[in-house]
């Protein structure tokens, strides 16, 4: 999973697919396909088939892995006015940009993929590094 963000706050999209995570907030997330692929390259090469955005792998801060589903989490800041592609029409809406009190209120109300939910805290923590590091 890669957390994309900015100072004023996170992209996310509204997940469509039919599943248990059918209509929640979600990150860019997928797994790693070849045995030999590492995580921060299946990171970036998920970055890039749901956004478009081509991503250099220093780039791709680890945070921590969720044991709840193996998944490696990841933080990626971009330029506030940095567009994200619509690339998979079927799977997620578009991406939106939510302010870090927005995203607070989405996790609070239970509307976000759960590693959101889970890990909060470390997310909240990211948020205050970025807003007090400004």
């Amino acid at each position: 999973m890669v957390v994309i963000y900015d100072e004023q706050g996170m992209r996310m999209s509204y997940r469509l697919k039919k599943g248990s995570m059918q209509y929640l907030w979600q990150s860019v997330c997928g797994s790693v396909e070849d045995y030999d692929e590492s995580s921060r390259h299946a990171a970036a090469r998920k970055v890039l088939e749901e956004t478009g955005l081509e991503v250099v792998l220093g780039d791709l801060q680890y945070l921590f892995n969720d044991p709840e589903y193996d998944c490696d989490v990841y933080k990626l800041k971009v330029h506030p006015r940095t567009e994200l592609d619509h690339t998979e029409l079927t799977k997620q809406g578009e991406w939106e940009h939510f302010s870090w009190d927005a995203y607070e209120k989405i996790v609070q109300d239970r509307r976000i993929t759960l590693t959101h939910i889970t890990h909060y805290d470390l997310n909240y923590n990211l948020k205050r590094r970025i807003i007090t590091s400004n």
